[in-house]
């Protein structure tokens, strides 16, 4: 599996972990759904508001432009 560079960390926003996850995150969006991505962060702590100022990232498995910046792509990793 790809990995992000060991100098950035990464909260990822969008992504579902569990079937509860899913149904949890369906019954309480009330404003939309989020794209599936990250924040990267070039410390280990990210400012106040969470996301001001850093940069994102989406990600798609089937868009193979979608890339970190070691030139990987989510499309591919394999599960």
């Amino acid at each position: 599996m790809n990995r992000i560079p060991s100098k950035a960390t990464a909260f990822i926003l969008g992504l579902r972990y569990s079937s509860l996850a899913t149904t949890q995150a369906q019954a309480n969006a009330t404003k939309g759904s989020l794209p599936m991505g990250m924040y990267v962060l070039e410390t280990d702590l990210p400012p106040a508001n969470m996301s001001e100022g850093l940069s994102f990232l989406p990600l798609s498995l089937s868009d193979a432009s979608t890339q970190w910046r070691d030139g990987s792509s989510p499309a591919s990793c394999s599960l």
